[in-house]
This record gives C-alpha cells, sequence and structure tokens, in this order.
C-alpha cells in the first residue's frame, strides 16, 4: 500500500510504502531541493547527481536526508517570531508633543521658519 505525505505549502515529500520498500524517483528527490536550505541544496544535489543508476538503498538513504534537512527548514520557519507593534506614548500624546516642538523651534519671536514648521501628527 502507498501513500503521499504533503508539507504545509501543499509539496509533496514523497512517496513512501506502508508496508514494504518504497523507492524514492529522482524527479521527486530533485524537487525536494528547492524547499530546502542553499546549502544542504547543493550537498544533496551533488549527492543525487552522483547517484543516476545507483541502488534503490542510496536513493532512500538521500531521501532520509533531504526528510531532515526538510524538518530543519520547517524548525527554522516556526522559530520566526511574529513582530507586532505595541502602541506608543508618542502616538498617544502626538498633539502635546507637536506644541513643545513647535514652541521649542519657534526662537525669541514667536514664529516659526518654514525650515523649522512640524506636520500635523493627528
Amino acid at each position: 500500500m502507498t501513500a503521499s505525505k504533503a508539507d504545509a505549502s501543499g509539496r509533496s515529500l514523497g512517496t513512501f510504502i506502508v508496508s514494504g520498500v518504497a523507492e524514492p524517483s529522482v524527479a521527486e528527490l530533485r524537487k525536494r531541493l528547492d524547499g530546502l536550505t542553499i546549502r544542504d541544496a547543493a550537498r544533496l544535489g551533488r549527492r543525487l547527481k552522483n547517484l543516476r543508476g545507483a541502488k534503490p538503498e542510496k536513493l532512500q538513504q538521500l531521501a532520509d536526508q533531504i526528510a531532515a534537512a526538510e524538518t530543519l527548514v520547517a524548525t527554522r520557519q516556526a522559530a520566526v517570531p511574529t513582530i507586532t507593534y505595541a502602541d506608543l506614548p508618542v502616538r498617544e500624546r502626538g498633539q502635546e508633543s507637536a506644541h513643545h516642538i513647535r514652541s521649542a523651534s519657534s526662537g525669541s519671536t514667536g514664529r516659526s521658519t518654514p525650515s523649522a514648521t512640524v506636520p500635523d501628527l493627528a
């Protein structure tokens, strides 16, 4: 009995035999290299190139190594933090801050020069 496995993006991770041993295809393994780190893709791509016409056991070993590299990528992607921006006090007190900036930049005459004008923060 055969079963296919896919990652979160729907890309095939290979064909597996539930009872018995399945031989992964070279084309299937080559497609899986695209989702790996550059280092792993280059290293495993060279090994795959050298395994043309090799025994099924060697292809299965390479398939296992690719699966381990895919796990590494998935672990790294899961560890990327979500970026959130807290409400900053500057936003809450924007008008007050703008007033203080305008008054500080106006000089002794009380007039702002065009280069010292502050945009409206509202």
